[in-house]
């Protein structure tokens, strides 16, 4: 996910330093304060600059610097103020006069809701003040600049950090949909690319009946399902379920994150398990009901087939000892095997549909396409493992493995 968000923020600042460049204005920021405006004012009126204490009872910040001067526009101001921003700045307490043409430091009071500090409008009524925070920040119920009568002064003129922000954002924006409209194809590619792993197993199939590798395969099986167990373990108790309790916590109390946590797992289990006896059930059923319009050669036969294919052997050699013909009813409730298999295959690459549109939507091509190869690595014997259960233990036929294996990669391209 870090990686993902590193991605993003590298592309956007890459496509606003190429689509950004002509800007006018002071983006990107460059300013030592975050905020100016120009106010217009009667000459003579007293003013008070407002500071106010945020729901939490605190202040935003301590203090503020602040220049105040007086002048007609902003920009003819600010050499000015970026050299008073730089001097000696002269400490103003709550209750104090701010001059025009100085450079203070506001120190709020601590034991007051508000503090406020007086300024006489000069010769003109036009000042201008540049602030190190921007006033909002300090506004609760008052206006940060009021009249002595309680009216708001708003800004004839103002510049802020923000504008440039908001920018950003809107270029951000405007990035990703060009993004997005130029990049579904290679999601969609990326996509079928992952697919291929879902086929593996006809390949591995046609090797398989090989009697040499058939036996070899048989001897390999054993350690390759206790290997398998020990990854899918690994891979949940050291990967998944600590990185899952860390991001369940965020934002929550101890025990109500252990709740959500521990109910997740357990309804993870539970959903394996509802599914599993669910498919038992339904094949049951559908059994029961054909088995008697099914003649009993036929049954004979599909037995036959069934065996064949959990065992390759047979089918070169007819006459090594086979194991006990499997009737049709017996073959069809071992669907209960394929069922979560494939229910869970269909889901896993579902997630893996999401991940590869994330990666094409919020990273670069060359990453994206690193995330597509690392999809395609696990898929592979992932993909063959499913493949080899639905055909050896849940008794189907490998041609029908292979369509449902291709099918539920489909998943991935939704």
């Amino acid at each position: 996910m870090a990686s993902g968000v590193f991605a993003l923020t590298l592309f956007l600042l890459c496509d606003l330093a190429l689509g950004e460049a002509g800007h006018e204005g002071h983006c990107p920021w460059t300013n030592h304060w975050e905020w100016s405006g120009m106010f217009q004012a009667q000459e003579g009126d007293w003013l008070s600059w407002n500071v106010e204490k945020g729901e939490n009872g605190e202040y935003a910040e301590d203090s503020m610097k602040m220049i105040v001067l007086a002048g007609d526009h902003l920009e003819d101001l600010e050499d000015m103020a970026e050299n008073l921003f730089h001097g000696n700045l002269t400490t103003a307490s709550s209750g104090a006069v701010l001059l025009p043409g100085a450079a203070y430091l506001l120190s709020f009071s601590k034991d007051l809701w508000l503090s406020q500090f007086k300024i006489q409008a000069p010769v003109g009524g036009k000042l201008a003040f540049f602030t190190e925070h921007l006033p909002q920040e300090f506004e609760n119920k008052l206006h940060y600049l009021k009249e002595a009568d309680g009216h708001d002064v708003e800004p004839m003129e103002e510049e802020s950090s923000m504008e440039c922000a908001e920018k950003v954002v809107d270029s951000a924006d405007a990035g990703i949909e060009r993004v997005q409209e130029k990049r579904w194809a290679e999601v969609i590619g990326a996509s079928f690319l992952t697919i291929i792993p879902s086929i593996f197993g006809i390949a591995v199939l046609a090797f398989s009946f090989s009697k040499q590798l058939s036996s070899w395969g048989k001897q390999v099986l054993l350690f390759a399902n206790s290997g398998a167990c020990g990854v899918v373990f690994a891979a949940a108790i050291f990967l998944l379920m600590p990185e899952s309790m860390e991001l369940v916590s965020a934002g929550k109390e101890e025990g109500e994150a252990a709740g959500v946590w521990g109910a997740a797992v357990i309804g993870g289990w539970f959903l394996g398990v509802l599914i599993d006896h669910s498919c038992s059930i339904v094949t049951w059923m559908w059994a029961q009901k054909s088995a008697a319009d099914v003649p009993q050669d036929e049954c004979e036969c599909n037995g036959k087939e069934v065996a064949e294919a959990r065992d390759p052997e047979i089918a070169v050699n007819p006459s090594s000892p086979q194991e006990p013909k499997i009737t049709l009813i017996e073959g069809r409730a071992q669907m209960s095997i394929a069922g979560p298999v494939i229910f869970g295959d269909m889901f896993h690459n579902l997630a893996d549909g999401f991940v590869l549109g994330a990666a094409f939507k919020s990273c670069d091509p060359s990453f994206a396409m690193k995330i597509t190869l690392v999809t395609m690595a696990h898929e592979v014997p992932q993909e063959l493992a499913d493949f080899m259960i639905l055909v050896h233990h849940a008794g189907m036929n490998w041609k029908l493995a292979a369509l449902v294996n291709f099918l539920s990669g489909m998943l991935g391209c939704a």
